[in-house]
């Protein structure tokens, strides 16, 4: 099972790679919306990008107030789950999130 620390990891490396020729920025536990939520990784690179990471360790239940938090903030927005959520993460983000397994 998947741990934040394995997917975060995998995750930041990936982010890199994917930005290396651009001005960029990775930025780790970013509280948004006055403190209300913490987003797990953002990437700003002209596009502010926020990443929340649901392990397989982890739980939904402070997801809703997430998505209000993250929507309110981020141009583009990825939910990075572990294989316990990937059937059925679909059915609590919106239609503009972006899921990664």
């Amino acid at each position: 099972m998947l741990t934040d620390f394995d997917i975060r990891a995998k995750l930041i490396e990936k982010l890199h790679k994917e930005n290396m020729n651009k001005h960029y920025r990775v930025i780790e536990e970013l509280a948004i919306c006055d403190g209300l939520a913490r987003a797990d990784v953002v990437v700003a690179n002209g596009v502010l990008h926020g990443f929340e990471i649901k392990s397989d360790h982890d739980s939904l239940d402070r997801l809703s107030n997430q998505i209000a938090c993250y929507d309110k903030t981020f141009d583009k927005i990825t939910i990075v789950v572990g294989k316990k959520f990937a059937d059925k993460i679909h059915e609590y983000v919106p239609k503009h999130w972006g899921i990664e397994v």
